[in-house]
């Protein structure tokens, strides 16, 4: 049997080997002769062999001038050629795909129509339909979700997403990695609540459904009530004198769940209290078969007046409405954030936090989290494009620099996350035209560069010499805050130059080297 060579040196393949090891693979295989495909030597010897073959000409022509005896079938297609040949296939009645032209065994069609393209590109110019598949990346099902974050405040669970019709977003999730990996992509937060249409707070997206119905059919009803006054237990929903089991597992999913499940059941039986439990099954269905599944167990609960179930009091969505709707609940998350930063918190820093939910509600219900300051009075660093002016600008800096008793530099700024001032500054004329315009006194720590010349720097250095009493070193002169006094002779000659300019008597601090 032929020896497949799988690494070779990179003068290996010469036309002679070549051809030596084509010959080769042609007696250890008699069918090649008959059925002649450049894909058989790939697959029977590899891709070396194949490539050395296109390096020297390819296969018809090495067949006919070393004559090779191959049954050669394939040819040189033309564009004009490979339409022809489609035409004729779809006259046949023949759906026009790839699994079904390999079928046809027309891989030489495939291999001309890869030459000139793509197949939807020639089937698009015939006028045949193209299917396009939907291929989920992470990035579209994060698109995908925003939107449905901003109606219920989180990442609802696949059945939820069943019953809204976004199935195919929750097979998606699934496949990819499950929602525990999307929840932290997007910095939801997983501990949340829904809030039901009567303004009660709910735990899980059918509780929310459920109570959604209660409220729609004006069923009286309580939330999480106790079982007994004996036992911290609660029920999900009590009506009249039943008690209302929501299961949102599957055994397997939740084990520990069941298991506080089983011991509830118990204790119903023991104080021969009335319970209904509705399984998780009951919502894996679109929003009107939900509804209807919840009525018809509704109808079952003792006192529940059936009369309630002929025509709604209200045309209300049952489907759960956004936790953050309510001002109150962002102030109950946003607040002690504020707390830790002593301001509005910057988006960065509310992902940081988990609080990616938080920032999605902000947008949507307030613009930004300026606007959403304003409305708080909240400290806000981030301001809107558009905001700074002339006028703003000189105000914000006139504070910080008030409140850090100095003039802030770029780096201050930036340090302090007023960015958005920063560049406002930098890009209109810089910290020196704003200091003008501003009535602070503060030291300016950094000047122009032209402004000192070397005349200037030495009279000015002499003058504080004399003050002192002495002559002064870098660090002297930094801590009088002449520090591009300081940088200005150690780059035009060194203190030893100035000072010698100056014709002043005081004794060196350190002798010049020789």
């Amino acid at each position: 049997m032929y020896k497949n060579i799988s690494r070779s040196p990179w003068n290996y393949w010469t036309l002679e080997t070549t051809i030596k090891q084509l010959n080769q693979f042609i007696d250890s295989n008699p069918d090649f002769k008959k059925k002649t495909s450049v894909s058989i030597i790939e697959t029977g010897h590899g891709s070396a062999l194949v490539r050395a073959i296109y390096k020297f000409g390819g296969l018809r022509k090495l067949n006919n001038e070393f004559k090779l005896g191959l049954n050669i079938k394939y040819r040189r297609w033309s564009k004009e050629e490979v339409f022809e040949e489609l035409r004729k296939i779809k006259e046949k009645g023949i759906i026009i795909t790839q699994k079904n032209l390999a079928d046809l065994d027309r891989n030489d069609l495939l291999g001309a129509i890869t030459k000139y393209g793509n197949l939807n590109q020639f089937k698009r110019v015939l006028g045949l339909p193209i299917k396009r598949y939907c291929y989920w990346t992470d990035e579209i099902i994060i698109n995908e979700l925003k939107s449905i974050i901003l109606d219920f405040g989180r990442i609802p669970s696949g059945a939820v997403l069943k019953c809204i019709g976004r199935n195919d977003l929750g097979r998606a999730i699934a496949k990819k990695g499950g929602f525990k990996k999307f929840s932290k992509l997007i910095g939801t937060n997983s501990i949340n609540y829904y809030l039901a249409n009567d303004g009660d707070y709910l735990q899980s997206g059918y509780e929310c459904l459920f109570d959604n119905v209660l409220f729609k059919y004006n069923i009286p009803h309580k939330v999480h009530e106790k079982i007994s006054g004996q036992y911290n237990y609660r029920s999900d929903f009590l009506i009249h004198n039943t008690h209302i089991e929501i299961c949102g597992y599957d055994e397997k999913e939740h084990p520990e769940y069941f298991e506080r499940l089983q011991k509830k059941k118990k204790l119903y039986a023991d104080l021969k209290l009335s319970y209904l439990l509705i399984l998780k099954k009951t919502f894996n269905a679109n929003i009107v078969k939900i509804e209807k599944n919840l009525v018809e167990l509704l109808q079952e609960v003792p006192l529940v007046q059936t009369d309630l179930f002929i025509a709604p009091i209200n045309n209300s969505n049952i489907k759960p409405a956004s936790y953050w709707a309510d001002l109150n609940n962002i102030k109950k998350e946003l607040f002690p954030l504020v707390k830790k930063y002593g301001r509005m918190p910057l988006d960065h820093e509310m992902r940081t936090e988990k609080k990616g939910s938080l920032i999605s509600a902000i947008y949507r219900l307030y613009g930004s989290t300026y606007e959403l300051s304003k409305i708080l009075n909240i400290k806000c660093l981030y301001k809107p494009k558009g905001y700074y002016t002339q006028q703003n600008s000189i105000m914000e800096y006139t504070e910080l620099c008030v409140e850090h008793n100095k003039f802030l530099s770029l780096q201050e700024l930036h340090k302090i996350k007023a960015y958005g001032l920063a560049g406002y500054i930098r890009k209109n004329g810089g910290y020196f035209k704003i200091r003008a315009l501003m009535n602070l006194t503060f030291p300016i720590r950094k000047i122009s560069n032209n402004h000192y010349s070397f005349e200037k720097a030495a009279m000015e250095y002499k003058q504080l010499c004399l003050e002192k009493g002495g002559f002064i070193s870098s660090k002297g002169l930094g801590s009088l805050g002449a520090g591009a006094l300081a940088t200005y002779i150690q780059r035009h000659g060194g203190y030893y130059v100035i000072r010698k300019v100056t014709n002043l008597n005081f004794p060196p601090l350190v002798s010049p080297r020789v």
